[in-house]
Formats: structure tokens, sequence, C-alpha cells
């Protein structure tokens, strides 16, 4: 977390891959296509504790040649319940992955099972899940 906060400090650009399943002590369960997603919370907590913005990136490959998408900064949800503020942002930020997705869905490289990690007591159709057929 420090070199990501020094990095923030001088004005550097930040990325952080969000569409990978995380254990639940790490993540909150946030829709994504669907179903609940584990989604790591770090990226809400940096952006709640610094009050920097999040601004989605996407690298297209085109050719052998790749161009980089900016989305329009995200708006900082503050609602005073810091898990909810936490689960709000994070939502907000797997909604702007779908976007992308759904406009490309070739580029995304999915070679993970995002949907793993499950709440407890609960279980999803993996088979739609993995065949992305209720999905994309």
């Amino acid at each position: 977390m420090r070199p990501i906060l020094k990095g923030l400090k001088n004005k550097e650009l930040i990325g952080i891959l969000l569409d990978q399943n995380t254990h639940r002590n790490a993540g909150v369960f946030v829709d994504f296509f669907g179903p609940p997603a584990c989604t790591n919370e770090g990226l809400a907590l940096l952006a709640l504790r610094t009050e920097t913005p999040v601004i989605p990136l996407f690298c297209m490959r085109e050719g052998d040649r790749f161009r980089v998408e900016f989305g329009s900064a995200l708006p900082l949800v503050r609602t005073g319940d810091k898990g909810r503020d936490i689960k709000i942002n994070t939502r907000q930020y797997n909604r702007a992955l779908e976007e992308i997705i759904r406009r490309y869905p070739e580029q995304w490289f999915w070679v993970h099972q995002r949907w793993k990690t499950r709440p407890k007591n609960e279980t999803v159709n993996e088979k739609s899940i993995e065949t992305g057929k209720s999905i994309l």
C-alpha cells in the first residue's frame, strides 16, 4: 500500500485490476454481470481515504497495436456508512467493467473463475457462469 500512496502523492497513475476473484476477507460481494462476485475492496477504500478520482482505463487490441480508452471519472459515493460506501463504490466500478466488456467481449481475457468465491450459505448456477450464456 505504501508505494501506491506514495505514487498518488506524486500524482502518478496507479492501475488496479478489478475483474479478479478475491478471498472473502479481502473483498465485498457485488453484482458482476448478475451474480454477486467477490471483488477486492481496496480500490474503494483507497478512493474513500485519499479522495483520488477513479477513472476507468481499458486497453483494446487493434491488430498488432493497442488503443487505450479512458472513461469518465466515477463519482465517489459517501453515505456516512463505511461498509455501505465500499459496496456502492465497488459495484459502480464493476458496472464500468461490465460496460466495456459488453462493448468488446472478445477483448476480455477471462482465464479464471471470476465467481469462485461465494457468499456463505449461497450457491449459484456455475454452469451458466462458466459458459457466459446468461452473462454477456
